[in-house]
């Protein structure tokens, strides 16, 4: 810190040394002169952005929304040097403005920072202002503005907690669809960081909270075991979180979806009997129309691909009830009988071959005959 401080004197001593008639102009002039006097230190290296910026800072309570007090701020902020981190004294000058343009200038300041300087805790006053304003911002239901999308870029590259609920809070409530897409990439961005937040909600969030929890996590993608085991997690919740199929919302199903696509991809063969239990209510789900025909298909083939002990005999039972739905005259859809039929012939089961037979003398299409009679062929007797 002593070291810091003792640059930045070194710094300003010099940059004095070559601006001493600026900074004279800049004491004696009015607030257009002392413009005039920053925008012509700057070609000099100047160190009165500070002092300007304190200036600007004091005037503030007695000039309020002066344009060209405003136009000061925002030229001294521009000649701020690089490479120096000026947290404490943007944070005053951005707490202290209402005007947009000056947070602009600020912003653009701050997100010329290197990425470790932003994560230092000498970053923490801007980035604090920053996340506390979007947050009030967000609840006063503020229509969205550049200055909101240029802070949620900002948050977006930092690892702080605060300003990841800040994000995710705006992202739940769907505050600025505008943002919608930027907010959701710097919340990915963030997600590897915190991976226990991400965690708890899933684990004890609404179920808008645990979807986007795991949206957030599936956006980055992961090498290790975190992402197939948090879609165990969702898939877990997703689950058992239905009480009454007549109060299944749409996020829970896509919860459902979605964990189930990330357990598929990877493999997880850990899974494959969670999967089998989901097939039981995803029946259910299907039958009332909660699933559409591809999302059950998808599920099927999930059965089929992770393949537990009890796989075959568990599609078998539902093909059972097809065959039923077809004596009974009631529709079946085809597209559901030849993927359910598909996955019993990949998976070679012999508990399957009675109810395979028996679709052979139902009034079934022509595919799924052939299909029924092709997968008899394939089973292990």
């Amino acid at each position: 810190m002593l070291r810091k401080l003792f640059a930045l004197s070194f710094f300003l001593s010099c940059s004095f040394a070559f601006a001493a008639d600026y900074y004279a102009d800049f004491l004696k002039g009015n607030i257009a002169q002392k413009i005039e006097a920053v925008r012509k230190s700057a070609d000099k290296n100047g160190g009165i952005a500070l002092k300007s910026l304190e200036f600007c800072c004091e005037s503030y309570k007695y000039l309020q929304n002066d344009k060209d007090l405003e136009n000061l701020a925002c030229e001294s902020i521009k000649i701020l040097p690089s490479g120096e981190n000026y947290s404490n004294v943007l944070a005053n000058v951005f707490n202290t403005f209402s005007s947009a343009a000056v947070r602009m200038a600020v912003l653009d300041s701050v997100s010329k920072y290197s990425d470790k300087m932003l994560l230092e805790d000498s970053s923490k006053p801007i980035i604090s202002s920053v996340s506390d304003f979007l947050e009030k911002s967000a609840q006063n239901g503020d229509k969205a503005t550049l200055l909101h999308g240029k802070m949620i870029v900002l948050l977006g590259k930092v690892n702080s907690k605060n300003s990841f609920n800040t994000l995710f809070d705006c992202y739940e409530k769907n505050v600025w669809k505008e943002y919608g897409s930027l907010i959701e990439t710097s919340l990915v961005n963030m997600s590897s960081s915190y991976k226990d937040v991400i965690k708890e909600k899933i684990a004890n969030g609404n179920a808008r909270e645990k979807l986007l929890s795991f949206k957030i996590a599936s956006g980055k993608p992961d090498d290790s075991a975190y992402l197939p085991e948090l879609a165990v997690s969702a898939l877990t919740q997703a689950i058992y979180s239905v009480e009454d199929l007549s109060k299944v919302s749409k996020d829970t199903i896509a919860l459902q979806m979605e964990s189930l696509d990330v357990i598929v991809k990877h493999h997880w063969t850990q899974a494959c009997d969670l999967v089998t239990r989901f097939f039981s209510l995803s029946q259910q789900e299907y039958g009332t129309s909660l699933l559409s025909d591809s999302e059950f298909i998808s599920v099927i083939k999930a059965v089929e691909t992770l393949a537990s002990l009890d796989a075959g005999e568990t599609l078998s039972s539902y093909l059972n009830v097809l065959n039923h739905d077809m004596e009974n005259g009631k529709n079946v859809q085809s597209s559901v009988a030849l993927a359910l039929i598909n996955a019993l012939g990949s998976l070679g089961d012999k508990v399957a071959f009675d109810y395979l037979f028996n679709v052979q003398h139902l009034n079934y299409p022509e595919e799924v005959i052939i299909a029924a009679r092709d997968a008899l062929a394939r089973l292990k007797l």
